[in-house]
């Protein structure tokens, strides 16, 4: 059930409820349109019918905004019939239909591909005397488009030439691609020079339209035309241009579309090779045809600024060698490229044959540590995450819902299983898992039902079968969404599990920032929010503090916030920290390479870890005084760590003491003392050993910190199984009515909180010898003390003696 179901649920459930706990004020109508557009937001057709229902039964009396909205919710969902049936309750009811209310009807025709209605309906307004607008227009030649019927949105485009309104960019360029199905290229080339006859601008969607008949009907020499007038225009043609013109001259020779395609007047930017007088190389041909360029080379190059005369890079994902090349123009650079890609690999070896500098690594970068040779010490490092366009585009690696194919989704054929045989063992709750974490896709739910569906469908060997279950269920769910491939998050949860994409990239980081030198620096390119946070994540744990940023902090909550401190300086000298803001594509790229919208370089640096706020040293002492409260009772073992932490306290102060006024009782080199001591096996009570007068205090100190730390970690498990319970119960309460009894990956996930925290609480019993059935008592009073102190503050008469004295029974037995 989707979460409008719950809301009209909920309603249900405050309309059962008694009078006084309910809002005796009545819905206003803005209140009614409001929730009516939410739900044309989230595709619920069927509520929103529901809703306007129940308006006419009760109130308020919709008008005809709140039956747009309805109508609204219809179309995004492409559910036409009930769209066209609140159009016709429209003069009904005594409401005038407007143009917003034909346009609407027309969208929802045009997404189901009945074309026949909408053009009715636009027939339909011309006998209401509504004047129609270019959104008119737009829809009743989307319909036709969706209809594969061409002739009827050339006749829609020449009564708007004759009588108006002017089509819009995107009438034209449905009509043009109607007619390219209709393997009619020449009327698309028509209906682009009367657009530039009628002054209106082309954009690079129109032409990509008109580059696509032109293709179909592999009419490559008016492909390149057409290509060359984009350019002359100043529209850059994008990856969707590339893939047709690769298309048209498949059957022809490719050598004269590639000359066509790079002629010097033509090519915007120059490449590193051409400019420095080297032969171009396939995979910059491969580059210009399929439309994958690398991103933000320059940007890269500059953010890493490899100082050193010699400096050591490593490019962790070589791909298709754009980024490695620009990394090879540095001045005396030795470049190691990584990539777990054959293909990949095979080309950086023929790369290398001719550029001695560049030396290939069969591996993958989360090996890092292991695949350079020992001794290697790293100036800059760059890593461009996700899948290229090339490999997206080859349809026996299986990595694209779009293109049929094996379903592999392997980065390296020859390790591992495909995702066919993963498929066919993964259990549905791991399944689900899988797409709610890898997919980002926000709605457990949805994920639970996609894994359901795949499990029950299985076996898959191909990627269009599991596309398409993908799709069947997204769009029961959420309706048809013309914009977006539905199994595309699926897919990327797929590979990005199967592959360990995440996990080899917290390795990454570990094994950079170990072989970087101090002021070398890591870019990372990332595409998803996944790999941004957890390259924010490891870098939280790694970063170091200020001392007037922290200034006046609790101690504690310095060292929870930092977790850096908790390690010594000498484990680990160094720290990361993000140098500037992340770093994004042009607007040039981005046309040039649409899949890289979403890029974001992350410029991480290595430097040198200072000593710590002061005050407060980095390991040591401090975080002993943190972590030993909540894991070591008040026993023999606790009292000899307090002792320590004393001992050590004491040296710090003084050290800050002026010279001649330290204490004779501590020794001179207090370091190699306090090591010598630490490591003596002959110790029997470090307390005893002590002999100084604020050991006494300290340890008084202590015990009452660990006293009221160990009271508030007892209040923090109870808040923990408290919430717990709470979150099972609003899952129950959200799902157990359309699926009873599934346990999804998010009850397991909650019940094992709470088992982790009951089994701590009952560890912490044990060992201070409260029984069970005491412990029982105890929780149990509790809750009749707060049930009391309810019933005082709300005048309970009833409960309230029957209360008491179960309490001052329990008060007589624990």
């Amino acid at each position: 059930m989707s979460r409008k179901s719950k809301v009209l649920e909920l309603a249900a459930m405050v309309a059962d409820a008694p009078l006084a706990t309910r809002d005796r004020r009545a819905p206003s109508l803005p209140r009614c349109t409001s929730a009516l557009r939410s739900m044309a937001g989230a595709r619920e057709w069927q509520n929103a019918t529901a809703f306007l229902e129940e308006m006419w039964r009760q109130g308020p009396r919709p008008d005809a905004t709140c039956l747009n909205a309805g109508i609204g919710a219809c179309a995004r969902a492409a559910a036409w019939q009930p769209a066209l049936a609140l159009l016709e309750s429209m003069p009904v009811a005594g409401l005038e239909r407007n143009v917003i209310s034909f346009n609407t009807t027309m969208t929802a025709c045009a997404r189901a591909r009945h074309w026949q209605v909408s053009l009715e309906l636009l027939g339909k307004m011309e006998e209401s005397s509504i004047q129609s607008s270019a959104a008119t227009l737009g829809a009743a030649v989307s319909a036709c488009e969706r209809g594969t019927h061409w002739t009827g949105a050339i006749h829609l485009l020449q009564e708007a030439w004759r009588k108006g309104p002017l089509p819009n960019v995107l009438a034209l360029s449905a009509a043009m691609n109607a007619c390219g199905q209709g393997q009619r290229w020449d009327l698309s080339l028509q209906l682009l020079g009367e657009a530039q006859g009628h002054s209106i601008e082309a954009d690079g969607i129109t032409y990509n339209c008109a580059v696509g008949a032109c293709a179909r009907a592999r009419r490559w020499e008016e492909t390149l035309v057409l290509l060359s007038d984009m350019r002359s225009r100043d529209l850059v043609p994008d990856y969707v241009t590339h893939k047709l013109v690769n298309t048209a001259v498949a059957d022809k020779d490719v050598s004269a579309a590639v000359s066509e395609l790079l002629k010097p007047d033509q090519i915007q930017e120059r490449s590193p090779l051409q400019s420095k007088g080297l032969m171009a190389d396939r995979n910059e041909l491969d580059g210009r045809v399929y439309g994958h360029r690398p991103i933000l080379c320059d940007e890269v190059v500059e953010a890493l600024q490899p100082s050193a005369p010699s400096p050591v890079l490593v490019d962790a994902t070589f791909g298709r060698g754009g980024h490695t090349r620009r990394l090879l123009e540095v001045p005396g650079a030795t470049v190691f490229a990584l990539d777990v890609d054959p293909t990949a690999i095979s080309e950086a070896k023929r790369l290398a044959s001719q550029e001695p500098r560049l030396v290939p690594v069969h591996a993958a970068f989360g090996d890092l540590q292991e695949a350079l040779p020992p001794g290697t010490r790293l100036h800059a490092l760059l890593a461009d995450l996700g899948v290229s366009s090339p490999q997206l585009d080859q349809k026996h690696r299986g990595f694209s819902p779009i293109e049929d194919g094996p379903l592999d989704m392997r980065m390296n054929p020859d390790v591992g299983i495909p995702a066919s045989e993963w498929l066919e063992t993964v259990s549905p709750e791991e399944l689900a898992w899988v797409i709610h974490t890898y997919g980002e896709d926000r709605d457990a739910f949805l994920a639970a039902r996609l894994a359901e569906a795949i499990c029950a469908k299985r076996p898959f060997h191909r990627t269009k079968e599991l596309a398409e279950v993908v799709a069947e269920v997204k769009e029961q769910t959420l309706g048809s969404n013309p914009f977006q491939q539905p199994a595309r998050l699926t897919f990327q949860a797929v590979r990005s599990h199967l592959n360990q994409e995440l996990q080899q990239l917290e390795k990454l980081l570990s094994a950079a920032f170990q072989l970087l030198e101090l002021g070398g620096r890591a870019i990372i390119i990332c595409f998803k929010a996944s790999e941004v946070s957890t390259v924010r994540r490891w870098l939280r744990q790694n970063e170091d503090c200020k001392a007037t940023v922290v200034e006046g902090w609790a101690e504690e909550r310095i060292l929870a916030l930092y977790p850096l401190l908790q390690r010594s300086h000498e484990e680990q000298p160094w720290c990361a920290i993000e140098v500037q803001e992340p770093l994004k594509p042009s607007e040039a790229e981005v046309q040039a390479n649409t899949r890289a919208r979403s890029a974001r370089a992350l410029v991480l640096e290595k430097r040198s870890r200072s000593r710590g706020p002061s005050g407060m040293p980095c390991g040591g002492a401090a975080v002993l005084c943190t972590v030993c409260p909540k894991e070591v009772e008040l026993n023999l073992a606790a009292l000899q760590v307090l002792g320590i932490l004393a001992y050590w306290m004491i040296i710090d102060r003084r050290r800050a003491e002026p010279e001649g006024q330290a204490s004779s009782d501590i020794p001179g080199d207090a370091g190699e003392a306090d090591r010598a001591w630490w490591n003596d096996p002959s110790t029997a009570s470090l307390v005893e050993k002590l002999q100084v007068e604020e050991t006494t205090d300290a340890l008084t100190k202590l015990r009452r910190q660990m006293t009221l730390e160990e009271q508030a970690f007892d209040q923090e498990i109870e808040d923990v199984v408290i919430a717990g319970k709470r979150a099972l119960l609003k899952l129950r309460m959200q799902r157990a009515v359309e699926m009873p009894g599934m346990k999804t990956h998010m009850f397991k996930k909650i019940r094992k909180q709470i088992a982790r925290a009951l089994s701590l609480r009952r560890q912490r019993e044990i060992a201070r010898g409260i029984t069970q059935e005491q412990s029982r008592r105890m929780r149990r009073r509790k809750r009749l003390e707060l049930k009391v102190k309810y019933e005082d503050a709300y005048g309970g008469e009833r409960k309230g003696p029957k209360s008491r004295r179960w309490l001052r029974r329990m008060g007589r037995i624990v």
